[in-house]
């Protein structure tokens, strides 16, 4: 059985911005998780699942985003939750949040893909750093107060399967919005 995650990639500025952010969180507070287990910088849309029959997922997705319009979202303050997660608050438009909130409703009719709360209470945010000990906690919070937020406006214009591969998640297939070039790109077409 495969695992899985449904995902927003977003655009090469903030994706470039976040993974500088976290290798020098990483590096600095010796965070081996987010060094060992690498992932595109993403927005989860649904988080992992197993699965083995990938193409169902894949032919909901893709059919889709062809009948969705790319929609706003900007970045706000670095936040934390569960006294070590650390990231970047990601303001989705309305429109965007109506987006994932359909595309959840298209995911529930595979019965073996359970929708869990974070699917239900979505709450769009970049991961930048985990804190291993109060020590890193202190030290990231430090960094964090230090860096201004960026000022990013971007789109939501792609719904991105990743993979787990080992320790990694890799881009299994990408899907642009219908207003986007109408590609999907998946891993094995990448290389």
């Amino acid at each position: 059985m495969n695992k899985y995650m449904i995902a927003y990639l977003p655009s090469k500025e903030v994706s470039d911005y976040v993974t500088k952010l976290v290798n020098e969180i990483a590096e600095k507070f010796d965070e081996k998780y987010i060094l060992e287990n690498p992932r595109p910088v993403h927005v989860t849309l649904k988080s992992p699942f197993e699965f083995e029959k990938v193409e169902e997922v894949e032919s909901i997705v893709e059919n889709f985003v062809k009948t969705q319009k790319s929609a706003n979202i900007f970045t706000g303050d670095f936040e934390e939750f569960r006294g070590k997660v650390f990231f970047l608050k990601t303001n989705f438009s309305q429109e965007a949040m109506e987006i994932q909130k359909e595309l959840i409703e298209q995911i529930r009719v595979i019965k073996e893909i359970r929708i869990d709360r974070y699917a239900e209470e979505f709450t769009p945010h970049l991961t930048v750093g985990y804190a291993n000990s109060q020590e890193s906690y202190d030290g990231i919070v430090e960094i964090l107060e230090k860096t201004p937020n960026p000022d990013f406006d971007f789109k939501f214009d792609n719904i991105t399967i990743l993979k787990k591969v080992g320790n990694a998640w890799e881009i299994h297939k990408r899907f642009e919005m219908g207003d986007s070039a109408h590609a999907s790109v998946s891993s094995d077409e990448q290389k």
